[in-house]
């Protein structure tokens, strides 16, 4: 889909999915002027009490029922979420039951999203950072500063929501409704990383530099 496509007015809600706490965010787009109506999360993270899977995938089907609520009758709008990346290698890293509970929260939006003969867009991870902060392997914290750039200042109460406003963004790059700003640091790897390489190249010239030799 290109600009062109899109109409004068409609709205986006932008998701960050995962069990523990999914992040959503609601915009109301005009031309390109864009109006941030709803940042949200379900939050059962920080919450000490566990709650039943059941009951965690209904209240996340309630949030997403109730920011759905927030766009007026007959607007157009769309739905976009990061990709999640079931394969094995995410399985190693956050275990099997992380995986699956993304999937479950994943099948929640769906069902909620075909109430309104919608599908997800979606957007990797790696695209959405180098979208959003110029850099594949941005941290969050860099993804999160680079936000007002686009959207203007707002309030997060975590990472995640942060994160759904970042799929959100990406997804207005991608259709030409905002543009990519320009960033100093174009790199694939975090500053700290880069940094950390910088040093290991110099130190191995110095180490081929010193053979045979005695360094004064």
């Amino acid at each position: 889909m290109t600009e062109d496509k899109l109409p004068t007015e409609y709205y986006v809600i932008g998701a960050d999915l995962s069990l523990n706490r999914p992040g959503f965010i609601v915009m109301k787009i005009h031309n390109k002027d864009i109006d941030v109506k709803k940042i949200d999360c379900v939050d059962n993270k920080s919450k000490p009490n566990k709650k039943p899977r059941g009951q965690t995938l209904t209240e996340i089907a309630q949030k997403m029922r109730q920011l759905v609520e927030l766009v007026p009758k007959d607007t157009p709008f769309y739905l976009v979420r990061e990709k999640s990346i079931n394969n094995a290698s995410f399985g190693r890293r956050s275990g099997t039951a992380a995986r699956t509970g993304i999937s479950e929260v994943c099948g929640v939006v769906d069902l909620i999203a075909w109430e309104h003969e919608k599908e997800w867009d979606e957007i990797y991870p790696v695209t959405i950072k180098k979208l959003v902060a110029g850099s594949g392997k941005a941290l969050k914290e860099a993804v999160a500063a680079a936000l007002p750039d686009f959207i203007g200042k707002q309030e997060y109460h975590n990472d995640d929501e942060s994160d759904a406003a970042a799929v959100a963004v990406a997804w207005l790059i991608q259709h030409n409704v905002k543009e990519i700003k320009d960033v100093p640091n174009k790199s694939d790897e975090p500053e700290g990383r880069s940094k950390q390489n910088n040093a290991e190249q110099n130190n191995r010239k110095i180490r081929k530099g010193a053979k045979g030799t005695v360094s004064e």
